[in-house]
């Protein structure tokens, strides 16, 4: 699936644990590579190792747009479909 996995741990990303996430650096990783990166109110950028203000997980943005392509090329014969497309709906994204 080139280019959909995490730079870190090089796993997919998906729509749960591995959601796409990305820090004001512009660097993205998956929500378990970033949640590691957290310290008290800052997390750690995995890629550069710039600190970014974070108090916990939900400080850092899901990147919607990757999130976005993984769903679409998942479409083809996903499994996951329907929790694919319930989470789009949650965050109001259109295909």
């Amino acid at each position: 699936m080139g280019g959909l996995e995490c730079d870190v741990c090089v796993n997919y990303y998906n729509g749960d644990d591995r959601k796409p996430r990305t820090l004001a650096c512009a660097h993205t990783s998956c929500a378990l590579c970033t949640i590691n990166g957290i310290t008290e109110a800052e997390v750690t950028c995995p890629s550069c190792q710039r600190l970014h203000h974070a108090v916990g997980p939900r400080d850092i943005p899901v990147s919607l747009s990757l999130l976005r392509v993984l769903i679409q090329r998942s479409i083809g014969g996903s499994d996951n479909l329907i929790e694919n497309v319930h989470i789009l709906a949650e965050m109001n994204i259109a295909l």
